[in-house]
């Protein structure tokens, strides 16, 4: 499982994630459909890519996600869900590879993450 979060002050509201897809040459995908599922079946939350391959969701409620993409009817699924914690604002990029059909979540150190997993399995952001 992945854990997402940021630190914010203020009233708890639903989180949002504003980021970009990029395939694996790191070129913005444009017009792909991007798709969270809660792990309980009960919510889902879809947005479509814009021409700089930007997406944004708002207010995603608290929960574990699985998460999808979909371009030109040719699905990618990231390997485990992740858990998304009231209030927090998702930067995490999103990259498609060309050789099966998994979704990466990407982060560099200028976005101030923490990887503390070596095998990517927990992120947490660090504001």
């Amino acid at each position: 499982m992945v854990l997402l979060a940021v630190t914010t002050a203020g009233a708890v509201s639903g989180a949002s994630w504003n980021a970009v897809l990029s395939d694996a040459s790191g070129r913005p995908v444009s017009g792909a459909m991007i798709k969270l599922h809660s792990s309980s079946g009960k919510r889902e939350y879809t947005v479509t890519t814009a021409s700089s391959g930007r997406f944004g969701f708002a207010d995603i409620l608290e929960g574990t996600y699985e998460l999808s993409v979909t371009i030109a009817e040719k699905e990618w699924k990231a390997t485990a869900p992740f858990a998304v914690q009231d209030a927090t604002v998702l930067t995490m990029a999103l990259q498609v590879g060309t050789q099966g059909q998994e979704v990466r979540f990407v982060a560099s150190a200028s976005e101030g993450m923490l990887v503390t997993s070596a095998n990517c399995c927990c992120w947490q952001l660090a504001l």
